[in-house]
């Protein structure tokens, strides 16, 4: 009975790698360039009867002031990706995609986010990409480059589009934080320039080598030197991505461990530093415990600055953890 247990565990783990589609990332970066480039490895699922194949591209949605992402922000009154100059935007170029036998494969660009390849139906279907993403800048979403070099990205690489019995699904009238994806086995390689660092929900199997398992998404940052501040305790190390006020930033050591202290007893030992963006940061951000600031009266203070940080870094360390 035991080994039969063993048995029906094995096929059912082999038929879930099986449905799951694998892409391979290897990403360089140079300093003082605005642009990523992208080799990609793709071992997907068919999303389609014929003999064809779409992959999303939302790095295009940053591309001019036509895209949905763009009328979608100016209509919420966020207007930053609609006026902003051609060297500020992003978007896919120099794109070519290959067979196994490296034979180059026909696409055609459906709109601004989707791709649709040529190519025979099989399961699973595997080919390669090869392609540059221009980076926009930082501040139009919080993804993209920033004056310093530093860099963080979510849904800009090449993307299986997902289906539905209707077929495939159209996300391009979605915001950002709203995608979907199919769950995904991530490997990514990177390279690039010495003194910088890279942060990511993936984990470091090897130098320079990043694995996720039955993950949507993953996020990268790619960090200048100098432009991270870190906190060690006994319990696990903080890596901040931004700038703190300095007058906070000496309070927080006290704090940082005894919530990571409390945080290992429930929830498990830390095995790797936590990495917190300033997005992150702003996205889980305690509200309404900061100082206010009344005219005439000044600067009024809800909590006492303890208790205002204690209560800021509990809501980013277990977002994070």
């Amino acid at each position: 009975m035991k080994k039969r247990w063993t048995l029906t565990f094995l096929v059912i783990c082999c038929l879930v790698f099986s449905q799951t589609d694998s892409l391979h990332i290897s990403i360089k970066y140079e300093t003082g360039e605005n642009v990523l480039h992208v080799e990609q490895d793709f071992v997907v699922q068919p999303n389609s009867s014929e003999n064809e194949y779409f992959l999303y591209a939302w790095a295009n949605a940053y591309k001019d002031k036509t895209t949905t992402l763009a009328k979608t922000k100016l209509n919420n009154r966020r207007d930053a990706l609609f006026y902003a100059p051609l060297r500020e935007r992003g978007w896919i170029e120099n794109l070519h995609f290959y067979d196994v036998n490296k034979n180059r494969i026909s696409f055609s660009q459906t709109d601004n986010e989707m791709y649709k390849l040529i190519i025979k139906a099989q399961n699973p279907i595997k080919f390669s990409a090869s392609y540059d993403i221009h980076l926009p800048a930082k501040y139009i979403t919080d993804y993209g480059i920033d004056e310093k070099g530093n860099i963080l990205l979510k849904y800009f690489f090449l993307q299986p589009a997902i289906y539905d019995e209707k077929g495939i699904i159209i996300q391009n009238f979605k915001d950002f934080e709203s995608l979907s994806a199919n769950n995904t086995y991530y490997t990514l390689q990177t390279k690039i320039p010495q003194n910088y660092e890279v942060y990511t929900d993936l984990r470091e199997i090897a130098p320079n080598l990043y694995r996720g398992l039955q993950m949507e998404f993953f996020q990268l940052a790619i960090q200048a030197p100098a432009s991270t501040h870190s906190i060690s305790t006994n319990f696990g190390k903080i890596i901040f991505g931004f700038e703190l006020p300095e007058e906070d930033f000496l309070d927080l050591y006290p704090i940082v461990t005894q919530q990571l202290a409390f945080l290992e007893e429930r929830l498990g030992k830390l095995d790797e530093p936590l990495f917190i963006s300033g997005k992150n940061y702003r996205k889980n951000k305690f509200q309404g415990v900061q100082d206010v600031d009344i005219p005439i009266i000044g600067k009024y203070k809800i909590f006492d600055k303890k208790d205002r940080l204690q209560l800021e870094m509990i809501s980013q360390l277990s977002a994070a953890y």
